[in-house]
């Protein structure tokens, strides 16, 4: 049995950091993905002459510039990958939504709520009003919702019962479907909101307004993508990874977390290898993590209490 000091299980956005930062802080790492390739979310593949992103292709906000770093510079420098990875910055253009009527709708890029309303108002001035009543009802809720999302505030905290927060008392168990219909928004105005954040997430009528909106305003932001796409992310990663003496393992499932004596040994794989390690970071949801690795045997109750009493949300 080869044994390591932490494995890694999947090789995604966060168990390629996670992997990083513990093989960096001189522990003995194993990765392990059951995939022919790592990366995940951040991968690239090619059909023809054509290249395309599997999911991260743009970033829209926290990157900030190597002179004035934001979230993501901050974290490439200190996984020590950030001279490996070359991120650019490029505005965002128009977008040309074709309704069901077929009306083409051109919304131009704006850089202020203000100027998206207006937008919007000049596509469809009939709506005016409910438009004008849609973006007034949501813009201060959404910047609530997004300091609640940052943890600036909660629902315990003395600040969410003051007036200032009333937005957000008032709209956060609401549900996008209902607002759009106070507002008497047409099917049509509907459909070009949700065209300028289809590819962010969900936008089914029972979502919560504050992922909605704070998309819409997240979009006023010009982009940033990485130059030979999201791949060198990972490459970048992996290579680092390898040069702290980090292994990596593909084509191998994890069928089984070992656990003994409400302690974790190790893991086994779909191929009958066996790897031994006193800590397994995994980059999956608790449901598959306790229920299928490591089994509800050996998971606490209060774990199980927590999975049993979950529901369903959203991505970000």
């Amino acid at each position: 049995m080869v044994k390591y000091d932490a494995i890694v299980v999947g090789s995604g956005n966060a168990g390629l950091t996670g992997a990083v930062s513990l093989a960096n802080a001189g522990q003995k790492v194993l990765l392990v993905e059951q995939n022919h390739e790592p990366g995940g979310n951040a991968t690239n593949f090619k059909r023809g002459r054509f290249t395309f992103e599997a999911s991260l292709h743009e970033f829209m906000q926290s990157v900030g510039t190597k002179d004035q770093p934001g979230d993501l510079f901050t974290m490439f420098d200190e996984l020590g990958v950030g001279d490996k990875i070359k991120i650019k910055h490029a505005p965002n253009e128009s977008l040309t939504t074709i309704l069901p009527s077929g009306k083409r709708v051109v919304m131009h890029h704006t850089k202020t709520p203000e100027e998206l309303t207006q937008e919007l108002i000049f596509a469809f001035s009939d709506e005016a009003s409910g438009i004008q009543q849609f973006m007034q009802k949501m813009l201060p809720y959404a910047q609530q919702f997004m300091e609640y999302m940052n943890n600036e505030v909660s629902f315990s905290n003395e600040t969410y019962s003051a007036d200032k927060y009333a937005p957000l008392r008032e709209n956060f168990f609401n549900r996008i479907g209902r607002i759009y219909d106070e507002c008497n928004l047409s099917k049509d105005v509907r459909a070009v909101i949700k065209s300028k954040i289809d590819y962010f997430s969900d936008t089914s009528t029972e979502m919560q307004p504050g992922f909605i909106v704070a998309q819409l305003l997240q979009n006023l932001e010009d982009g940033s993508y990485v130059e030979g796409g999201s791949q060198s992310i990972t490459d970048a990663l992996i290579n680092k990874l390898k040069e702290e003496g980090g292994d990596l393992l593909l084509d191998n499932r994890v069928e089984k977390i070992i656990v003994e004596d409400q302690k974790v040994k190790g893991v086994v794989t779909d191929q009958n290898k066996t790897f031994e390690a006193p800590m397994v970071l995994t980059d999956m949801v608790p449901t598959e993590t306790y229920i299928d690795l490591v089994g509800e045997e050996n998971t606490p109750q209060s774990v199980l209490d927590q999975i049993n009493q979950a529901s369903v949300g959203y991505s970000m």
